[in-house]
């Protein structure tokens, strides 16, 4: 796999060739890029570390857009294995888990956090991408830019955000990755997150060298480094932890901390107690199991051997429907299947048949002879495409 993120797709040259790539007519694309503000909502969730995020998701036009432009033209980038965020890799799996297995045999972590990442990707930057990276005509890149950015940043919430958050380090750093490597160190970036390791304990000089060369690589595109979140770990140190992507490397591997361990065995114990104490069919109860039961995925990931232990009393503790939401969800499944002229080709026709379908499977385990009538019932009507060929177009 080559050092430097690399397009195996033709240019786009004409603002027609870009309708047909996308499958949206020219004078929608305009007109959306022209006033692309109005296809954007806001909110804010709070950070952990205080204050607050603005999320801008896009309406569901601009929503489908921006999916086709990851399917149709970030899916033909070849991405190096040092990138490890929102990169989908059916052979290599990428996420927190991986980035931090990379680093597993590192004797020195130097962790270093990207400032206000996403606000700070500006038009430009993306300018640069389109047209250098991708090589696209100027009117194409000056509608892809509009299509992508808002006030002169990435918005957190669209989905084209996570691929230009990979791709805005395009043409330095493979060089950058290549550096470090002649000196043994092993360098991976997870969006905004930048570990570099080594083999061995490093001294300070050593360590300041590699934070001097990841602030100019930054520096390059106008980004600066978070100095609050900027870290050096080294086994060297009694009693400390050296810690990838929130994961603790212990001999070689990566895994959750004894105290994370704790809270997710309490919590474990209190699914099973409350579905004891016959809160199986409380929202409340659902929203929890389905919580911890993430929890448990990843422990068991991560080679901890209470996974199989804590997998198997949540499934003895399984969450129910009551019989007035059985009911209830009786109703839903008749009307649905029901209705005529129904577009079977869309994606909130094959969201909902698939919302359906899961929900039968929880009724199933209650009253398994209404959930296998209902489920026959909704498949008669079943959506002509599966629901990642719509959620990807």
């Amino acid at each position: 796999m080559p050092l430097q993120v690399t397009y195996r797709g033709s240019p786009i040259r004409s603002l027609e060739a870009l309708s047909s790539a996308l499958s949206c007519d020219e004078p929608i694309l305009k007109h959306i890029s022209n006033h692309v503000a109005d296809y954007y909502t806001f909110f804010e969730i709070e950070k952990k570390s205080g204050g607050a995020r603005q999320i801008k998701p896009p309406k569901p036009i601009l929503k489908a857009i921006q999916k086709r432009i990851n399917s149709r033209i970030f899916s033909l980038c070849e991405f190096p294995e040092y990138l490890q965020g929102s990169i989908k890799d059916a052979t290599n799996p990428r996420d927190f888990v991986s980035n931090a297995r990379a680093h597993s045999n590192g004797k020195t972590v130097v962790a270093a956090d990207i400032k206000n990442f996403y606000p700070s990707v500006t038009e430009s930057n993306v300018k640069e991408i389109f047209k250098y990276l991708f090589r696209f005509s100027d009117d194409v890149t000056a509608v892809l830019v509009a299509l992508t950015t808002l006030d002169n940043s990435l918005p957190q919430g669209a989905p084209t955000s996570s691929y230009l958050a990979n791709l805005v380090f395009y043409n330095n750093e493979h060089k950058l990755v290549t550096e470090l490597r002649r000196k043994g160190l092993i360098y991976t970036r997870l969006i905004d997150d930048i570990t570099v390791s080594s083999p061995v304990v490093l001294d300070k000089n050593e360590q300041e060298w590699i934070i001097r060369k990841i602030k100019g690589f930054t520096a390059s595109k106008g980004l600066e480094l978070h100095r609050g979140k900027l870290k050096v770990c080294t086994t060297s140190t009694p009693g400390a932890n050296v810690i990838v992507t929130g994961l603790w490397i212990d001999r070689g591997h990566p895994r959750i901390s004894r105290e994370a361990r704790n809270k997710i065995r309490a919590a474990v114990h209190r699914c099973k107690k409350e579905h004891e104490a016959g809160h199986k069919t409380l929202g409340e109860f659902h929203d929890r199991h389905n919580s911890v039961s993430g929890s448990v995925a990843l422990i068991s990931r991560l080679g901890h051997t209470q996974g199989k232990q804590y997998r198997l009393i949540l499934n003895e503790n399984l969450p129910e429907y009551s019989k007035e939401y059985a009911g209830k969800l009786t109703k839903i499944c008749y009307r649905f299947s029901a209705k005529k002229g129904l577009r079977k080709e869309t994606l909130s026709y094959t969201k909902r048949y698939y919302q359906l379908m899961y929900h039968l499977s929880i009724l199933g385990r209650s009253d398994k002879k209404k959930a296998n009538f209902l489920r026959s019932l909704l498949k008669q009507n079943p959506p002509k495409h599966c629901l990642r060929e719509l959620s990807e177009e």
